[in-house]
């Protein structure tokens, strides 16, 4: 689904036509006594067409010209009015998600950063060498941008249908960010490898007390990389909630019309006159032999 086809839905929907049924008396105009009699007239006098340049055209057809633009004028600035509203509350829903997502990232992270003060505080402070530490940390970072990436994804597919490109692209650099870390963790190697396996570095050489440390290490390193991505989003989905710019952009506003087009007087005026005269032929004709029957004369 195009934007230019919400924008048509939107357009063709009921909430729209009642609006303008309301807002312009059009059950009285038209004389009709029920909403959806009037609905059926109005979608036969409002036409919503798209051109092959995905430029929307919204045509009325009123006998008062200043009406007709008027109904047009109204459509545009309500697509937009309604276009709004459905971003809002689709920005409202990311915002709320992200905010309670945000909140447990940030108490995971406290609990971690007091675990690893109190193994320092109870074991001297276990030094790690530096390769390692190396390793963890381009670890961590990864596990923290895979965890990333699968908010974004749980997020995305509450209003996207599962073919949609961006899902696609989002999954495809989970699995990519996946493929890495299974490289950091077993090697070149490995057949162990699992897309779903958490971080669990193989450090046989390193210590027991270390290998502690580079847990905890670890997992500081991944709360750490996912809340400044949570943050990052957060703010980003408090910036579209409150965003309030126009989501339609009107090329040609609405004018009356100059030229009427129903009925056509002089395309009318002129069928008439030929079928006239084609009737009074005829029946000139049928009375002049009707006239010679009576004579007795020859037709």
């Amino acid at each position: 689904t195009t934007p230019t086809d919400v924008f048509v839905a939107i357009l063709k929907s009921r909430v729209m036509a009642d609006e303008a049924i309301a807002k312009f008396g059009l059950m009285a105009v038209y004389n009709e006594r029920t909403m959806h009699d009037t609905r059926v007239e109005l979608a036969e006098r409002v036409r919503v067409s798209v051109s092959k340049e995905k430029v929307i055209k919204v045509t009325v057809e009123d006998a008062d010209p200043q009406r007709a633009a008027d109904i047009a004028a109204f459509f545009v600035s309500s697509l937009d009015r309604l276009n709004r509203t459905l971003n809002v509350s689709k920005a409202s829903y990311n915002r709320a998600f992200i905010e309670r997502r945000l909140a447990e990232t940030q108490t995971g992270l406290v609990k971690t950063e007091e675990a690893l003060r109190d193994f320092q505080r109870n074991n001297k402070a276990v030094a790690v060498e530096a390769q390692s530490k190396a390793m963890i940390e381009a670890a961590a970072m990864i596990q923290g941008q895979i965890t990333g990436y699968e908010v974004q994804l749980q997020v995305m597919s509450a209003y996207l249908s599962p073919d949609n490109p961006d899902l696609s692209r989002v999954r495809s650099s989970i699995e990519e960010l996946k493929k890495q870390l299974a490289l950091l963790e077993f090697g070149k190697g490995a057949k162990g490898a699992s897309p779903g396996d958490r971080l669990h570095p193989a450090m046989v050489t390193v210590p027991d007390l270390a290998l502690q440390y580079g847990r905890l290490f670890r997992e500081l390193k991944v709360r750490e990389t996912l809340y400044a991505l949570l943050t990052s989003q957060y703010e980003q989905a408090k910036i579209t909630e409150a965003r309030d710019t126009p989501t339609v952009q009107v090329l040609d506003p609405p004018v009356p019309a100059d030229k009427q087009i129903k009925p056509r007087v002089v395309f009318n005026t002129a069928v008439a006159g030929l079928l006239g005269a084609c009737l009074a032929i005829i029946l000139v004709y049928g009375l002049e032999a009707r006239a010679r029957r009576n004579a007795g004369l020859p037709g």
